[in-house]
């Protein structure tokens, strides 16, 4: 004969009583609310929507809450990305891609002084290839008018 595993000796198992949450499964049950949910217990304890304080509390909130970056910085959604994918190793490869890819970038393209001298340069040509083509424009605007009006 098998035993039920919830039963000794053919007698029911006695069931432990249920603990009193602890600390740490209180502040699991914290950080599971709903985003929803997390607004609403923010209106409840700030007096409600139209509280005129809400921008301050809000901003506050953003520079100093534990959940939104460094104390005193308000959080970037770029921000967040980038500590999402450091704290994820499998992510480290994507990110050193992106750093390589964008120093290879800024090595092709250069930058500080010299950088901006080229683009003033190019822009210095362009300017005066424009002027140039307006010109020939115009003169065969007059030479196609002359045709029309000696016809």
């Amino acid at each position: 004969m098998a035993l039920n595993p919830k039963e000794i000796h053919g007698q029911p198992a006695p069931v432990a009583p249920a603990a009193a949450p602890s600390s740490a499964q209180a502040k699991k049950e914290q950080e599971r609310m709903t985003m929803q949910a997390r607004i609403e217990a923010f209106y409840r304890q700030s007096g409600g929507p139209h509280n005129p304080q809400i921008q301050k509390i809000l901003e506050r909130h953003l520079l100093y809450a534990k959940d939104h970056g460094p104390p005193g910085k308000r959080e970037t959604i770029e921000d967040a990305f980038i500590d999402t994918v450091i704290k994820d190793p499998s992510n480290l490869v994507i990110l050193k891609w992106i750093q390589q890819a964008r120093l290879n970038r800024q090595r092709q393209v250069g930058s500080g002084p010299e950088h901006v001298q080229r683009l003033e340069r190019e822009l210095q040509s362009l300017r005066k290839e424009v002027a140039e083509l307006k010109q020939l424009v115009q003169e065969l605007s007059k030479r196609a008018c002359a045709l029309h009006d000696s016809e």
